[in-house]
């Protein structure tokens, strides 16, 4: 028995989901492309079957909103290569004019592969663990007028993710959930989308980035291993290659917050008195950011918590902020 990782991928016979098949062969995973339209699927794998071997690749047909399809695609995964350590939900759609099958496609199909992952690969079913990377979007996180349909669907992704990555799941499975927030990818999806706004066409955007180079991002989420992690990915670090991370410290013992008790609304306000942090502690804060290089993160550094990434309000509930 081979000792390769194996990785299932939606939508996986074109755009992003075939770029991220070639970057998981390419680092030596076995692939499994799931895929609703068969004989792309078919033409994609026999493509690629010549570069890295006939035994490494399968293809299966999956429609995403069929819960079925999913147990079909591990089953026969598993009969082929005998594991399954990575799923990829990528299939997607864009049409604000068939509000139901974009959320069937997009977050419901997301749901059907995550509940399939977890009978095949959590532990609490006899299973080893895992990793499931979620495609979402920048829609996911921000609105958008002229789709504010696939908006919905994307932003259901991320909160199915944060929710699954949860310590409670992890314990109990095993198994890692990210999501992938990319900006703009020039695509078929972009190409066939139909929005709100008369005339839209976001294939005229001159901040699109290449299939390529968001499927290696993939890579950095299952790299990371962040649970219910979210990592945005725009279009200016494909462009640039700089970096941006901020750091959130709480309270630390400095001549700024010695001067407070003059420099605040409120007369005789000493937060000297508090919890404070040393600045040594926040400057190790900083060393970890440029270890971890995670793009659009913050980390929270607090004496009382440690050091974390954060994203929403949620986060901060058990910190005293006056």
């Amino acid at each position: 028995m081979s000792n390769s990782p194996v990785a299932i991928v939606t939508g996986g016979a074109q755009g992003l989901g075939a770029a991220i098949c070639i970057e998981l062969l390419k680092t030596g995973y076995k692939v499994c492309i799931a895929n609703i339209q068969e004989e792309k699927a078919k033409e994609f794998m026999e493509e690629q079957q010549p570069v890295y071997g006939s035994e490494n690749i399968i293809a299966v047909l999956c429609d995403v909103t069929k819960e079925y399809d999913f147990k079909k695609v591990f089953d026969l995964t598993l009969e082929k290569f005998h594991r399954v350590d990575v799923l990829v939900n990528n299939a997607g759609i864009l049409n604000e004019y068939e509000p139901q099958k974009v959320i069937d496609v997009n977050l419901v199909g997301t749901i059907f592969g995550c509940r399939a992952a977890l009978n095949y690969m959590g532990k609490s079913n006899g299973g080893k663990g895992g990793f499931v990377a979620n495609i979402a979007s920048i829609a996911g996180l921000l609105p958008e007028s002229a789709l504010p349909v696939y908006a919905a669907s994307k932003h259901g992704m991320v909160g199915l993710t944060r929710s699954y990555g949860r310590p409670y799941h992890f314990k109990k499975e095993g198994i890692t959930f990210a999501a992938l927030c990319p900006s703009f990818i020039n695509t078929d999806l972009l190409r066939t989308a139909v929005t709100l706004i008369q005339g839209a066409d976001f294939t005229k955007r001159t901040d699109l980035m290449s299939p390529e180079y968001v499927a290696k991002a993939v890579l950095k989420l299952l790299e990371d291993k962040i649970n219910g992690s979210t990592l945005i990915l725009p279009y200016h670090l494909e462009k640039e290659g700089i970096l941006f991370a901020a750091l959130c410290p709480s309270y630390t013992d400095t001549d700024l917050i010695k001067s407070t008790k003059t420099n605040t609304l409120v007369p005789g306000l000493d937060i000297s008195n508090r919890d404070l942090c040393s600045p040594e502690v926040m400057a190790k804060g900083v060393m970890k950011l440029l270890e971890d290089r995670i793009n659009g993160s913050t980390l929270l550094v607090s004496k009382s918590l440690g050091s974390r990434y954060i994203g929403f309000q949620e986060e901060f509930k058990n910190i005293p902020l006056e």
